[in-house]
């Protein structure tokens, strides 16, 4: 008998972070060909492959935040006597906040392949959908549960110059949004809401406007949420630049007056800087 030799590969599948139509041809052929597939909750695994008719009688392997470091042992050794194995989330891509990291490291010392198989983010998904600047981002994960952290948290958020997401739950966005008008009042920040499922929603403003909106709308605390902060570059420009407006009232100021006395007056009407209006008219 010759002895099987082949190591067997592990497998990162990305799988729909709500609508099941979003997974490629490609990730559906690596969970009906790995021998067994590494899941968050078997339950919402099975959904997915019931729905296109993958089996999954004694292939799923719960593997969680739980129990990753007690699971790893039998994981190696099934790779190292030639099993594949498909890696997924209950959500997204495998590792973004989710189990996974320390089962790689341990997959790239021993030798074996590991295929990636892309797809569905909360990360991408909420950056693209939020009309910010994305030549440079951050992603911080889910905020922190301890009251005693959050605002260091933020604080260090409001300090990127840069675009920023991260995860929150339902029932921590009012306070959320408190530290955020708190520490950063003035930057803008989009919350997506239920990404890609039915009910899908998506707020944007200031945090004190959207304080505002909870108070009236309480499907905005329920779901899952990403919030999306812009750059501070965005902020300066937002401030910079004048509305339609302060156009339309310096123009006609403009008509009557030289330009630096029409940009002093509006700027007094509006409580701005009278540079901005002068370098307006002087256009």
């Amino acid at each position: 008998m010759v002895k099987n030799t082949r190591l067997g590969k592990l497998y990162i599948v990305s799988t729909p972070i709500g609508n099941l139509k979003d997974i490629s041809q490609r990730s559906l052929d690596a969970l009906k060909e790995a021998d067994f597939c590494l899941v968050e909750d078997t339950r919402v695994t099975k959904k997915l492959l019931n729905h296109y008719q993958i089996q999954t009688k004694n292939r799923l392997i719960s593997y969680h935040k739980f129990s990753e470091k007690k699971k790893l042992k039998d994981i190696i050794l099934k790779l190292s006597s030639g099993k594949d194995l498909a890696l997924v989330s209950d959500a997204g891509t495998p590792l973004i906040s989710d189990p996974g990291s320390l089962l790689v490291r341990e997959v790239v010392s021993l030798g074996s392949e590991i295929v990636v198989c892309p797809g569905p983010s909360a990360v991408i998904t909420a950056l693209t959908v939020s009309g910010f600047n994305l030549d440079k981002f951050s992603f911080y994960g889910f905020s922190p549960s301890k009251d005693s952290e959050r605002e260091e948290f933020f604080k260090i958020l409001g300090s990127k110059n840069e675009t920023v997401v991260f995860f929150e739950t339902s029932r921590n966005l009012a306070k959320t949004l408190s530290s955020l008008n708190k520490i950063m009042p003035t930057r803008e920040l989009c919350i997506c809401r239920e990404m890609t499922k039915l009910y899908e929603s998506y707020y944007r403003g200031i945090s004190s406007e959207l304080i505002e909106v909870m108070k009236i709308n309480e499907n905005m605390v329920k779901g899952e949420i990403a919030i999306v902060l812009s750059n501070l570059e965005e902020k300066k420009l937002k401030e910079e630049s004048l509305s339609l407006e302060e156009i339309r009232i310096v123009e006609m100021i403009s008509e009557f007056l030289p330009k630096k006395e029409a940009s002093k007056l509006a700027a007094k009407m509006f409580k701005r800087g009278k540079k901005d209006f002068y370098d307006f008219l002087s256009k």
